[in-house]
């Protein structure tokens, strides 16, 4: 019997295994895959049809890393455009995040500097097109973790988890 790329699926009861296999995220479930489970080269293929689904355009010179992290997937894109290092980030589901966040990426970009930002400034991209700085998103993040969220910090990381398929 072949590997299921699928691993586990979030139920009531937490996390269970789960071997449907999930087309896109147009079918209303989540993708859970397991890159532990399959060949580098399926892991590979599943990471190219993810990439075309990036909030931005994923270059073809990018570098590419998939891993599987502790209760969750992720396909990582490095590239650098204009003197600016992008990375767009897609992940699955994440342990201790609200029941509703979806399969999502993330997107930075850390930039040279200019008269208004110093030189390594890090922004996170909002699905509204803005970019919020790291140290609002890093405070965000903070309030979430220790139950002090405001309505301005849930709407940064809402909006900056952009989800797949948007």
């Amino acid at each position: 019997m072949a590997k299921s790329i699928f691993a586990y699926k979030d139920t009531p009861n937490g996390y269970e295994p789960d071997n449907d296999l999930l087309g896109s995220p147009a079918s209303g479930k989540r993708e859970y895959y397991n890159f532990n489970l399959i060949s580098k080269t399926e892991a590979e293929k599943i990471a190219t049809k993810i990439s075309v689904r990036s909030p931005v355009k994923i270059p073809h010179n990018a570098i590419t890393k998939i891993d599987q992290k502790s209760g969750y997937a992720q396909i990582k894109s490095v590239w650098i455009e204009n003197g600016v290092k992008y990375e767009s980030r897609w992940h699955t589901r994440t342990p201790g995040t609200p029941a509703n966040q979806t399969n999502s990426w993330v997107v930075t970009r850390k930039i040279q500097g200019s008269r208004t930002q110093k030189a390594g400034d890090t922004e996170y991209l909002l699905n509204n097109g803005q970019w919020v700085s790291e140290s609002k998103w890093n405070n965000a993040l903070k309030l979430r973790r220790q139950g002090r969220e405001t309505k301005e910090s849930r709407e940064i990381l809402d909006r900056g988890h952009i989800k797949d398929g948007d």
